[in-house]
């Protein structure tokens, strides 16, 4: 999955690159999975995991997400997706139902 950078400092480097203030996101399989969890540890870093879209995706409009779609994903990556609602929910089928909701609401 793709992976968004932002540092608190620019030019701060870790995983043997230089970081930048403004967000950077980085193609899916430029990081191993210890480099990912070194950058999600480091606090000067805010490090932000893109889930990949579901298969129960609505093809009209990529921004809305089935029930069925979310299901299959990770919380994790469902908890990305409600960050963008403002969701609260800790559960996957309550932030899935609160995702939904959200979406209705906005048409």
């Amino acid at each position: 999955m793709p992976i968004k950078i932002i540092s608190s400092r620019d030019g701060f480097r870790r995983c043997g690159m230089a970081h930048s203030k403004e967000a950077t996101t980085h193609p899916d399989g430029k990081f191993s999975k210890k480099e990912i969890e070194i950058l999600q540890n480091e606090s000067m870093l805010m490090v932000e995991i893109i889930p990949a879209k579901p298969n129960g995706e609505k093809s009209g409009d990529p921004e809305k997400h089935t029930k069925e779609g979310l299901m299959k994903m990770t919380v994790p990556e469902i908890k990305v997706i409600g960050e963008k609602y403002d969701c609260q929910e800790t559960t996957k089928e309550k932030l899935v139902d609160e995702i939904l909701a959200a979406q209705k609401k906005e048409g």
